[in-house]
């Protein structure tokens, strides 16, 4: 079993989210990331998650996605760090 399936363990999918989002710009940039991610746009999945932390500093969706994204970007201390942040505000 792969690292992204470890995560999402292997049932979820990274376009599925259980959180509710109320505010309509982090729910657009969420699903901008969300789709970003989905084409293999890593950095671009980076930005929009980011603009979603600057609204929400604990979105712990915006920190997965961020998170997987880095790893797919070969950088491991920080995918570490956000999968951990993602966890803790899960």
């Amino acid at each position: 079993m792969n690292l992204i399936s470890k995560i999402f363990g292997g049932k979820r999918n990274i376009s599925q989210s259980t959180e509710t989002v109320s505010n309509p710009l982090m729910s657009r940039r969420l699903s901008e990331a969300r789709q970003s991610f989905k084409n293999g746009d890593y950095q671009q999945a980076l930005l929009h998650c980011e603009e979603v932390l600057n609204l929400e500093p604990m979105n712990a969706e915006a920190y997965r996605i961020r998170g997987v994204a880095r790893y797919q970007l070969k950088d491991a201390f920080g995918a570490a760090e956000d999968l951990q942040y993602s966890l803790k505000f899960s």
